[in-house]
C-alpha cells in the first residue's frame, strides 16, 4: 500500500522505518505461522501472551499507516515530497563535506585508541559477551566516542560529497559494518549500510531491485551465522561448520523476537504502573558525557534508574543475571509507548510518527546540510525500534550539534566570499564592486 498507492519508494524514510519495525516485531512470528520455520524453541513463547502482543502491535501498524496517509500531500513539481521520484540529486558542499570528513578521521582515531585502551592484546580470546563486561570495568570513553563519532562523520561527509567521493565513503562504510559484523555487532553494521543506501539514493544513484534483493537475502543469511559465532572466541570464529546455519528465515526468527518486550510489558504494566512520559525524559540523562574528574568506570550503569530506563528494566525481569554483564536484549519502541501511557499512547505516538517521518522525507533533498541532518537521525530512529529511547536521543543530540556548528563554518566561509575585498584605505580595489 506505501509503495504502489500512496507512492513512497521503499529507501525512503517512512518506508524504511514500516519496514524495520514489521520485521523486528512480526519476523519470528509470521513464518512459524506459516509453517516455515519452528519458534517452540523459545522457551518464552510459552509463557507470554503472543495474540495480545499482536494486537497491539497491529494497532501500532495501523495508527503508523494512519498518519502517513493524512500527512501525506501531492507534491508540487519542484518539490522534494515523499510520494515523489526524486529528479535532482542533493548536490555537493565542500565546507560541509570537509567538516564531515574532519570528524570521520578524528572519530577513527579516538575508536583505534579506545579499542587498544579497552582490549589491549587479549582480543583474540574475548567472546562477545565478554566484550561488554570489559566496556564496563575499563575507562571506555575514547572507545564509545568514537563509536558514536565515526558513522556521523560519514554521513555528514557523504552529504555533501560529490558522485565519486560518495562511493569511497560506501566503500569506508563498508569496512566498518564488516568489522563490527567480525566483532559480533549486528546492528551497529547493517544501520549504516541502510543510511548509506539512503543517502546514496538521495545522490542520484539507481540501486537494481536485482541487487536490493540478493543484498536483502544475505543480511537474512548473515544473522544467524554472527549469533552463532559470536560467543566463540575471536581466534575460532567462522568455522566451516558455522555456515549450514545460514538458513534467512532463521535470520527473520533473530530479528523479530522484538513481540518478546511488547508481550512482557503488557503483562507486567497496569494502568497504574504506566511511567507516563518519564523513560522519554530519563533518556536525555545520556545525553551528557562522562568526563568529570569524579569518573569510575561502571559509574553510569550503577547509576541507572532501572524503573524508567525499559531495556535494562527489561533485561532485570526477564534474565537479570545478564545485567551484571552489562549485556541486553533489546526492546520495543511500541513496548516503550505502551509502557509509558498504555494503547492510546501506541495510537498517539505512532499516529504522530507516520506525520512526523513522511514531513522528514520531504525536506531531504533542499540541501545537503537537509540530508546531513535526516542520515544521522535516521540511524537511531531504526534502532529505537528494536531498543528504547535513549539509544535516539544521544545520536541525533550530538550529531545534529556537530551539523549545526558545521552550518555555522560554512555559513562564515560564504559570507567571506561574497565580502567585496577592500584597499587598506577603504576604497574598493580596482575592477571590483564597492
Amino acid at each position: 500500500y506505501m509503495r504502489y498507492v500512496l507512492q513512497i519508494e521503499f529507501l525512503q524514510v517512512p518506508s524504511l522505518w514500516l519496514g524495520v519495525l514489521g520485521v523486528f516485531h512480526l519476523g519470528l512470528v509470521v513464518p512459524w505461522a506459516l509453517g516455515l520455520y519452528d519458534a517452540s524453541e523459545n522457551w518464552w513463547i510459552a509463557h507470554e501472551d503472543i495474540p495480545s502482543a499482536m494486537i497491539l502491535i497491529s494497532v501500532a501498524l495501523i495508527s503508523y499507516q494512519c498518519g502517513v496517509i493524512v500527512s501525506l500531500r501531492k507534491p508540487s513539481p519542484e518539490s522534494g515530497t515523499t510520494g515523489e521520484r526524486q529528479k535532482a540529486p542533493t548536490p555537493a558542499n565542500r565546507s560541509l563535506f570537509i567538516s564531515g570528513l574532519a570528524l570521520t578521521v578524528v572519530a577513527g582515531l579516538m575508536y583505534i585508541i579506545g579499542f587498544r585502551t579497552v582490549f589491549g592484546s587479549h582480543l583474540s580470546s574475548i567472546a562477545y559477551t565478554e566484550m561488554y563486561e570489559t566496556v564496563v570495568e575499563t575507562d571506555s570513553r575514547w572507545y564509545t566516542a568514537g563509536l558514536l563519532f565515526f558513522p556521523i562523520g560519514i554521513y555528514i561527509a557523504a552529504a555533501a560529497a560529490t558522485r565519486k567521493q560518495v562511493r569511497a565513503f560506501f566503500v569506508c562504510a563498508g569496512l566498518w559494518a564488516a568489522w563490527q559484523l567480525f566483532l559480533g555487532f549486528r546492528s551497529k553494521a547493517l544501520l549504516i549500510l541502510i543510511v548509506m543506501l539512503y543517502i546514496a539514493v538521495k545522490k542520484g544513484f539507481r540501486v537494481p531491485k536485482r541487487a536490493l534483493a540478493i543484498s536483502v537475502l544475505s543480511v537474512l543469511c548473515i544473522v544467524p551465522i554472527v549469533s552463532l559465532t559470536r560467543d566463540e572466541a575471536f581466534g575460532q570464529r567462522f568455522q566451516e561448520r558455522m555456515w549450514h546455519e545460514a538458513n534467512p528465515f532463521t535470520g527473520f526468527a533473530e530479528m523479530g523476537q522484538a513481540i518478546w518486550p511488547v508481550a512482557e510489558t503488557q503483562r507486567l504494566i497496569g494502568p497504574n504502573q504506566f511511567r507516563l512520559g518519564r523513560t522519554y525524559l530519563s533518556s536525555l540523562s545520556g545525553v551528557i558525557p562522562s568526563i568529570g574528574a569524579d569518573y569510575a568506570p561502571g559509574k553510569r550503569l550503577r547509576e541507572i534508574n532501572l524503573v524508567n530506563s525499559p531495556a535494562y528494566w527489561f533485561v532485570l525481569v526477564t534474565t537479570p543475571g545478564l545485567l551484571r554483564l552489562n549485556l541486553g536484549r533489546g526492546f520495543s519502541a511500541v513496548a516503550e509507548a505502551y509502557m509509558n501511557f498504555g494503547t492510546w499512547g501506541v495510537v498517539i505516538i505512532f499516529f504522530g510518527l507516520g506525520c512526523a517521518l513522511v514531513r522528514l522525507e520531504a525536506v531531504s533533498t533542499h540541501s545537503p546540510f537537509s540530508l546531513a541532518a535526516i542520515a544521522i537521525i535516521l540511524e537511531p530512529l531504526l534502532w529505537v525500534v528494536r531498543n528504547d529511547s535513549s539509544v535516539f536521543v544521544r545520536t541525533a543530540v550530538w550529531g545534529c550539534s556537530y551539523l549545526f556548528f558545521a552550518w555555522l563554518f560554512a555559513s562564515g566561509l560564504a559570507s567571506a566570499r561574497k565580502r567585496p575585498k577592500r584597499s587598506a584605505v577603504g576604497r574598493a580595489l580596482p575592477g571590483r564592486p564597492s
